[in-house]
């Protein structure tokens, strides 16, 4: 029998299963099934990148959901969402405008001017 791995590498496993995920359309609900309806908005982590136990719990909770609503017979979507976590991003924005244009300068009206910005957003999506 083959040792198993002391680290799990999800590059080594995952490509393999997301293709017959795909494959098979399990992130698709039809639209048009006859079968009553049930979705579940599913938070992405924080714009921090830091993720908690409380994601691993939440999306552990929506997952045993989900599954138990497919196999009573509804039609199920399980649909990524937009990030929640205001107080986290709020945080992490002030942050970086104190480092880079100095906290007499980082003002509400700023940070509105700033946020919309996919260049701006960056700066926090890319951390590792």
């Amino acid at each position: 029998m083959a040792e198993l791995p002391k680290r799990y590498d999800p590059k080594a496993v995952e490509p393999k299963w997301y293709q017959r995920w795909i494959e098979d359309r399990d992130f698709v609900a039809n639209a048009k099934s006859t079968k009553p309806p049930f979705s579940i908005v599913m938070p992405p982590p924080n714009v921090t990148g830091m993720l908690t136990l409380g994601h691993v719990l939440n999306n552990t909770i929506q997952d045993i959901l989900a599954r138990r609503a497919r196999m009573r017979g509804f039609e199920v979507l399980w649909l990524p969402g937009m990030d929640h976590a205001g107080i986290g991003t709020q945080t992490a924005v002030e942050k970086h405008l104190r480092q880079t244009i100095g906290r007499a300068n980082a003002t509400r009206s700023t940070m509105l001017i700033l946020l919309p910005s996919r260049k701006f957003l960056s700066i926090f999506t890319a951390r590792g």
